[in-house]
């Protein structure tokens, strides 16, 4: 459940090292947008594209920039930070989420080709249930359909359906953790 970067690179994986012959991925918008957050991936995850093959490795890492300089900046205007990037010249590279999730996408629609991957917009998860019995999962969607399925995977979101009754921890609560913004010439 879900097409951002962690529901496709589950469906990817699951279609390339396991005997399932159909991977479907259900996602609640109707269509892919740009959304304005950033990603940084490192060796780890370049390595993990390969092991996906498809060159996926290349596209994501094309669509990324590696940092130069750095400006932190406190919301006042004073500089904190002024400096080359500790991780200028490395593997890392920041990339927008939509330019992941698009190379992702456009890997798992290869694979749809050869029937093994579908992408379903406009299913919202609502509920869902397992059936140990039987060995399946019943997805309940908005709309009223009912999906079984022998696997699972949440990647839902803030907001998870799955989370919510898989870990039942509640909504998500402040840690006082802080997110850098920042913004990059290509």
């Amino acid at each position: 459940i879900g097409s951002g970067p962690g529901g496709l690179s589950a469906a990817i994986a699951l279609h390339h090292i396991t005997s399932l012959s159909k991977v479907v991925v259900y996602e609640r918008a109707s269509a892919f947008r740009p959304i304005g957050a950033a990603l940084g991936l490192d060796t780890l995850a370049y390595d993990t594209l390969k092991e996906f093959g498809m060159d996926l490795h290349d596209r994501v890492r094309s669509v990324g920039s590696n940092s130069q300089w750095q400006v932190l900046q406190r919301p006042s205007g004073e500089i904190i930070y002024d400096n080359e990037s500790f991780l200028a010249n490395t593997d890392f590279n920041w990339l927008a989420w939509y330019n992941l999730q698009t190379a992702l996408r456009v890997a798992a629609e290869a694979e749809a080709v050869a029937g093994g991957i579908l992408i379903q917009l406009s299913s919202k998860l609502v509920d869902f249930e397992e059936d140990e019995e039987a060995g399946i999962v019943r997805l309940y969607f908005a709309d009223g359909r009912v999906v079984k399925t022998r696997i699972l995977i949440g990647a839902d979101g803030y907001n998870s359906i799955v989370r919510g009754k898989t870990v039942g921890d509640g909504k998500p609560v402040f840690t006082g953790t802080m997110t850098w913004r920042g913004v990059m010439d290509r």
